[in-house]
């Protein structure tokens, strides 16, 4: 008798117990679009047919492709662990802040933004703000050391995300991609980043070693984690030699502040279906004809799948 009264409190709250979902919402999905040309020049003024666009390898039709700028909500985390101590000089301290004030110079006035500093556990050092240089001013008292938690950063401002005004999301993280710390997982950490609509850039410090005139940059552990995350998302990961100087620094941050401003806005539409929302492997390719009347083929980033 007290099964029957449980299963019955059960389909009156919750609707009838089956495996089957709510079918999914068919709302239109935007997606932020990079384009360049294989030499990374950015491309403007695409029209939809020079799209083409697959879903788990079914062709797509675009609603719309609109190449307006429209203001962006940015998370900055910066990595101040004790890997990162290259950066505890006064002189790299110093390159680092003046790239990051060209970033902030050259984005859309209309941005907001939060800053988060972690190594031991995530610190919020600025809410959300639109004045760029209340963060510029908390970067100076940053301290550096112990160990570090990335992907519990990741999974704070992730979550950070949901409280912006704007619905171009974008996070750009300064670290080198290691983690000891976290009590998130990398496995996580990419499970809430696909779930999401967040664009990842990754800024990723490299320290050269070697002797002599023979120098390397080491491959890491980290690398393989910045590259995975910026990738599944759509951004990108821009590697940088920190002993290269503020050219180095301005030239990163110019670059990542150029693509933010020169994405389309793609709307496109899932077919709803029945069942749990499953992962859908997304693709985009883009060509254009040249003055000679020959295909082009670009390279157009975006994020790798959607949730429906």
């Amino acid at each position: 008798m007290r099964v029957l009264l449980l299963l019955l409190i059960g389909l009156i709250c919750f609707g009838p117990f089956s495996s089957a979902a709510v079918p999914q919402s068919n709302e239109p999905i935007i997606l932020n679009l990079t384009v360049s040309t294989k030499k990374g020049t950015i491309i403007r003024g695409l029209t939809p047919e020079d799209l083409s666009i697959t879903v788990d390898k079914q062709p797509l039709k675009i609603l719309s492709l609109d190449e307006r700028e429209v203001p962006a909500s940015i998370g900055i985390l910066i990595d101040t662990s004790g890997s990162q101590d290259v950066r505890g000089t006064v002189e790299i301290t110093r390159q680092f802040k003046q790239g990051l004030t060209r970033f902030f110079e050259l984005n859309n006035p209309a941005n907001e933004y939060f800053a988060l500093a972690f190594n031991t556990k995530p610190e919020l050092v600025q809410d959300w703000t639109s004045d760029y240089q209340s963060i510029l001013a908390k970067f100076d008292s940053l301290k550096f050391g112990k160990p570090t938690s990335l992907y519990d950063a990741l999974r704070v401002s992730l979550e950070k995300m949901k409280t912006s005004r704007n619905s171009k999301r974008v996070l750009v993280l300064i670290s080198d991609g290691a983690d000891n710390q976290s009590k998130a997982s990398f496995k996580e950490v990419r499970d809430l980043l696909k779930a999401s609509d967040v664009v990842l850039y990754s800024v990723g410090l490299l320290n050269v070693v070697g002797i002599g005139d023979v120098a390397t940059i080491p491959v890491t552990e980290g690398d393989g984690v910045l590259k995975e995350l910026t990738g599944l998302s759509g951004g990108r990961v821009l590697f940088m030699n920190t002993s290269q100087g503020a050219e180095a620094f301005n030239e990163v941050f110019e670059l990542i502040a150029l693509e933010l401003r020169s994405q389309y806005q793609v709307a496109i539409v899932l077919e709803p279906s029945s069942g749990a929302a499953k992962w859908r492997k997304l693709k985009v390719v883009a060509n254009r004809t040249s003055s000679t009347g020959q295909k082009e083929e670009l390279l157009a980033r975006t994020r790798q799948g959607y949730y429906r």
